[in-house]
């Protein structure tokens, strides 16, 4: 299969415009050269024939339909001619289109046309280019048109054509001066035309003109195509008596030359092989019989010589290759080992450059099948499989004998490997396990079992004097720690997490830490309980003390701080805690029984303290005995008092009621003692009514002044 290998052009458009321009400006006789046309063409594009007009101008004939000379082209072999259906037509020659010359004919009807004829025989890719002009009254629709026999033709491109009244310089062509506007083309034939002995073009009217004055004028007419490649055959050949066993040396060959149809040169033909699976150098020396006839002696080594084999690559380059040349290679191999019999193919390919246009291509060659055999008897059968008890040469293949029973497949990380079939199959995965949670335990292939420490995992020391286990450096580590029994437990033992208490039993004897309570003991629940200290009237625990201690005169907040039979009593110095009393004898030494501005008797202190007891008057008046008042007292707002006694059937006695303290004011700033109006007087005899007839239960006898 032939291939084209992308290259770069070697000309651009405007380089082959220009050379076309050389043409059209050219004046007289012309000798244009192919190789001086060739240079600036787009890439591998060459003209075939140019019909300018200028190297041989038509001769003019009038009233003839068609006209009578060939028309030569100036580049290139073929011929042109000119057909009308009038006779009425003048054929003359005018100035081109940037040139001085052009063909010219008059009276056009639809079917005349310009025709051209030439040989593409080795190229491909065929281009049609032309200008083209017009009077006003002569035809403007055209009608590209080609063909390979002269009878039947192919329509290719349709156009229209313009008038010289219209475009630059007024229509008009110039010979100096070549405009663009009249160009049409490049037109491609397509592949039918191409590499074709003969092939006809012809520019067609589609229309009967105006009037028998119209005209139509063309010129620089071009056909231009692509060299066809060489074609070269690349054939392989072999000496070698299938089939071939291990060991075996031959030969096969490859032999490039140019097919029938080949139309150039094939310069730097290379050749290049890949050799079969199985088959390897022989280590003698390639031949290659060149173009010339001559025999060169390659060694494989990459040594600077015309070939080598690199890597199981043949590489050898032959050099040019002329229509008439051929090349054979002759590479020497052995065959190797073997598996099974088989029959391998092997496809060469060469690669060349045409010698016209410049184009890469490839070629394969045909398929070389090459018959191997692994063995000719037993000794071509080596056994060194621990699962094969024997090995047979059978029609040239070794037949082996499976065994069965235990193998190594060389994997660390299978166990149990067993015979099957030939091969040593890998049994269950291998366990790996340190019994360490502190590692991660793996298989690695060719390597075993694994033990990488891992401090991320978690673990148990199992020792129950630690806590907080954890892994360190693939070893597991606690934190130690100790459990002290607390009051009212028997026991306390570490568990690893924290600590087992055992409760002591109830009625054990234990300290609550509270120096107010006594007979301290547990009970069932393991709470350590004591009785709380019994104090006395007007008394409470002092902490400090352990002991019950009197809250006589102590400031306080409340009652509970005063103790049995107290209360916290408001003062002008503060809040105290004074004994409730009925009596002196209620009181301690030092301390006497004086009633409150409440109306409540208090144990208040006879010295200085901030608890003094009330200043009685210096001069009291006497204080006759109550009325026992009546068991449900009338409701008026104020009791009538009883007749006053006489004086001297009334003991005199203190009053108490009237002390002359700034504690005891009233709101007014008046005393109560002292003031001697009938006021004063009912209030004495209220107080000492209430005196008489309040409550004295629960209270101790009052001692007297007396102590009697």
């Amino acid at each position: 299969m032939l291939r084209e290998v992308p290259s770069a052009g070697i000309g651009t458009a405007p380089e082959r415009e220009e050379v076309m321009r050389m043409i059209r400006s050219s004046v007289g006789p012309v000798a244009i050269t192919l190789t001086s046309f060739l240079l600036p063409l787009a890439a591998h594009a060459e003209p075939l024939a140019v019909w300018g007009f200028e190297n041989t101008p038509p001769p003019s004939v009038a009233d003839t339909a068609v006209y009578p000379n060939p028309l030569l082209p100036d580049l290139g072999t073929g011929t042109g001619h000119g057909v009308h259906a009038s006779t009425g037509t003048d054929w003359t020659t005018s100035l081109g289109n940037g040139s001085l010359e052009a063909f010219s004919s008059t009276v056009w009807e639809a079917g005349d046309y310009y025709g051209f004829q030439l040989s593409t025989l080795g190229y491909e890719k065929i281009t049609v280019s032309w200008d083209q002009i017009r009077t006003p009254l002569g035809p403007s629709s055209f009608r590209l048109v080609a063909s390979t026999d002269g009878v039947t033709f192919t329509p290719i491109h349709d156009y229209v054509v313009i008038s010289n009244d219209v475009g630059p310089n007024g229509g008009l062509w110039d010979e100096n001066v070549f405009q663009p506007e009249f160009h049409y083309g490049p037109i491609a034939l397509g592949a039918a035309f191409a590499d074709k002995p003969t092939i006809h073009v012809r520019m067609v009217s589609l229309e009967a003109g105006a009037s028998i004055t119209g005209a139509v004028r063309i010129d620089n007419v071009g056909v231009e195509g692509d060299p066809l490649p060489p074609i070269l055959e690349l054939a392989k050949t072999d000496d070698a008596s299938p089939p071939l066993r291990p060991g075996a040396t031959f030969a096969y060959q490859l032999a490039v030359a140019h097919a029938a149809g080949s139309h150039q040169d094939a310069v730097e033909v290379v050749l290049s092989d890949t050799l079969p699976a199985g088959v390897a150098p022989s280590g003698a020396a390639m031949q290659l019989v060149d173009p010339d006839g001559a025999v060169l002696t390659l060694t494989v080594a990459a040594d600077g010589d015309a070939g080598e084999i690199v890597g199981g690559v043949v590489t050898v380059r032959v050099g040019d290759l002329g229509l008439l040349d051929d090349a054979t290679l002759t590479i020497p191999v052995v065959v190797e080992a073997l598996t099974a019999p088989t029959s391998l193919e092997n496809t060469a390919s060469v690669t060349f450059v045409g010698s016209i246009g410049g184009l890469a291509y490839e070629v394969d060659s045909n398929t070389l099948a090459l018959d191997f055999v692994v063995c000719g008897d037993a000794g071509d059968c080596p056994n060194d499989n621990p699962c094969v008890s024997s090995v047979a040469c059978v029609a040239g293949a070794c037949v082996p004998t499976f065994s069965t029973g235990a193998c190594d497949d060389g994997d660390p990380c299978t166990d149990g490997d067993t015979c099957a079939l030939g091969a040593c199959v890998g049994g269950a995965p291998t366990t790996c396990d340190d019994d360490n949670p502190c590692t991660d335990d793996a298989c690695a292939p060719g390597t075993g079992c694994t033990f990488t420490p891992d401090d991320a995992n978690t673990c148990d020391d199992g020792q129950l004097s630690t806590r907080a286990d954890r892994c360190e450096a693939g070893a597991c580590v606690g934190t130690a720690y100790t459990c002290t029994p607390g009051v009212c437990e028997a026991s306390s033992l570490p568990d690893g997490e924290g600590c087992v208490t055992t409760l002591a039993a109830a009625g054990t004897t234990c300290d609550d830490l509270d120096p107010c309570t006594a007979t301290d003991a547990c009970d069932a629940l393991g709470a350590c309980l004591g009785e709380p200290l019994a104090c006395g009237e007007g008394e409470v625990c002092d902490p400090e003390l352990g002991a019950c201690a009197s809250t006589h005169c102590v400031a306080c907040a409340d009652d509970d701080a005063c103790g049995e039979s107290a209360e916290c009593v408001p003062l002008s110095t503060g809040s105290y805690c004074l004994l409730v009393c009925e009596s002196d004898e209620d009181c301690a030494d030092e301390e006497v029984c004086a009633m409150h501005p409440s109306g409540t008797f208090y144990c208040f202190d006879q010295g200085g303290s901030a608890c003094p007891a009330p200043i009685a008057d210096e001069d009291p008046e006497p204080t006759p005995e109550p009325v026992e008042p009546a068991p449900e007292p009338e409701p008026e707002p104020t009791p009538e008092p009883e007749p006053e006694p006489t004086p001297e059937a009334v003991e005199p006695a203190p009053d108490t009621t009237q002390v002359e303290d700034e504690r005891f004011e009233t709101s007014g700033g008046a005393s109560c003692a002292g003031g001697g109006d009938a006021t004063s007087i009912v209030t004495l005899w209220l107080l000492a009514l209430f005196y008489v007839l309040r409550p004295h239960g629960g209270m101790r006898p009052r001692k007297n002044s007396a102590g009697d």
